[in-house]
């Protein structure tokens, strides 16, 4: 039962797809409000026709209403009752019983999952199940069933958006893959890292993986020339002369400082061998750019082919650096819709296109440590 002390009730609002992610007052207000007044329309006003109402509303709401004027107004408020279970991380967190989607919305509360062709509305997070996370302003729906591999895309304020945190996406489009990360593992595990023991006797070589073997002179076999697995192929020569990673081991060098090799716009096609881009135009930072695999539409091998060129940079005594610019993006586009707190007022980084990363407000990216 819903009361409604000096004109105020607290009602739960929920987006359902059948009814075109809107939602109906009439019978609420008849129930708590006839016969004095009934809903007129969306705008803020009540009369007595009883007609729906309708708001792309979901979550916890404070209703209140002025029964002089009959204008009402709705105000979110935190989650009290059925508020979803803790939130560890933003994006897809994947089980095969069951996947969470979380997403930080700051801005707006009209937020939805759109899982394999379908809409879910997504609630606010309780702060309790925040709790320890430094994480507020977070809406999270969870869904039952095995979703791996299956296209996902969060739709904010009626734009649709990739998910900021997704660890893999469908090649030149806004879907993000639903991933079961520990079918992505190396056979035979990670080797051990090359030790350093001071920073100072770090000697690092900057490198382009499509640079690096893309011509024939590479040496490396042609299918894997530009690619990841080109990067890390032992054996090639021109001219007798050592090439690829043979080559770097004769240099004495410790690292090697990869050029962007996240998801970037430039290229979208992968098929596409002519087109150049060093990569600082990201999209999505925790995915293994899809031009640079033998197989980008395998998710779990795409990523397995970025972790085996790691492994094998360090079975060769070398470190890996990535080149990672966290400080813009491709374009506003990437994050804005979702909040415009993401980027600064001012173009700190000269492309336009800057993101705020000392805002405390703002969610980290986190960079996994291999």
């Amino acid at each position: 039962m819903v009361s409604i002390p000096h004109n105020r009730a607290v009602l739960k609002l929920w987006a359902f797809q059948q009814r075109n992610e809107r939602i109906t007052f009439s019978q609420v207000f008849r129930r708590l409000l006839e016969p004095n007044f009934g809903p007129k329309n969306p705008h803020g006003t009540l009369e007595q026709t009883g007609a729906d109402i309708y708001t792309s509303a979901n979550g916890d709401y404070l209703l209140t209403i002025n029964d002089a004027s009959l204008n009402y107004s709705l105000e979110p408020v935190e989650c009290t009752e059925s508020c979803g279970s803790r939130v560890e991380a933003l994006g897809a967190v994947y089980s095969p019983t069951e996947t969470t989607f979380s997403l930080w919305s700051p801005d707006h509360d009209n937020v939805q999952l759109v899982l394999d062709g379908q809409s879910h509305p997504m609630r606010k997070v309780s702060s309790s199940a925040l709790s320890g996370t430094g994480l507020t302003d977070v809406y999270s729906v969870t869904v039952s069933g095995d979703w791996r591999l299956k296209p996902y895309y969060f739709v904010v304020n009626g734009v649709v958006v990739r998910d900021p945190y997704g660890k893999m996406v469908e090649p030149d489009t806004d879907n993000n893959i639903v991933m079961d990360m520990s079918r992505t593992e190396l056979p035979n595990g990670w080797s051990v890292r090359p030790v350093l023991n001071e920073r100072e006797d770090a000697v690092i070589y900057e490198v382009h993986v499509r640079d690096f073997t893309i011509a024939p002179e590479s040496g490396v076999s042609s299918d894997k020339r530009g690619k990841f697995l080109g990067m890390v192929e032992s054996g090639s020569t021109y001219n007798d002369v050592s090439t690829g990673i043979d080559h770097l081991k004769e240099l004495g060098v410790t690292h090697v400082q990869l050029l962007p090799v996240y998801d970037f716009n430039a290229c979208a096609d992968p098929a596409d061998s002519t087109c150049y881009s060093w990569g600082y135009d990201p999209r999505n930072f925790n995915v293994p750019e899809e031009r640079y695999c033998l197989t980008p539409t395998d998710y779990e091998n795409r990523i397995r082919e970025f972790k085996t060129m790691v492994d094998e940079f360090h079975k060769a005594g070398l470190r890996v650096v990535m080149d990672v610019v966290y400080n813009h993006t491709y374009s506003k586009s990437v994050f804005e819709p979702i909040s415009t707190s993401y980027y600064t007022p001012t173009d700190l980084s000269g492309t336009g296109n800057s993101l705020g990363g000392t805002s405390e407000e703002i969610p980290p990216f986190f960079v996994p440590e291999r």
